[in-house]
């Protein structure tokens, strides 16, 4: 049942495997694991720092306002964002050093959550 409803016109039926099928899929998957280990790049979410939910979006967001970050962007984040907060100004100098801080913390021992300076 699906959402309290019977399933219909479903085959409940097992697909049949012939014995060459077998043979072949066994095949390929063990050349697929000869293929060689690639370096893997960081996830969105590693990015984020999962598992720790709390901090995801300010971590997602300090990853890509950082120039120097992995992402190759540069500083194409900053400059948009600049761009939307100053539309008079249509380009600006290149940002080569931005510093971003997380939960940066206030004089009155608040926090906030992201500060680029």
């Amino acid at each position: 049942m699906l959402c309290g409803a019977p399933l219909k016109n479903i085959n409940h039926h097992q697909p049949k495997y012939s014995e060459s099928n077998m043979t072949t899929f066994e095949s390929l998957l063990s050349e697929f694991k000869k293929l060689p280990r690639t370096k893997r790049e960081l996830t969105l979410l590693q990015v984020a720092g999962y598992p720790h939910y709390e901090n995801v979006c300010s971590n997602i967001l300090a990853f890509y306002l950082d120039p120097e970050e992995e992402h190759g962007l540069g500083d194409l984040v900053l400059q948009a964002i600049l761009g939307l907060l100053s539309p008079d100004r249509s380009t600006f100098n290149t940002i080569t050093e931005a510093a971003v801080h997380r939960e940066w913390l206030t004089k009155d021992h608040k926090r906030i959550d992201l500060v680029v300076e």
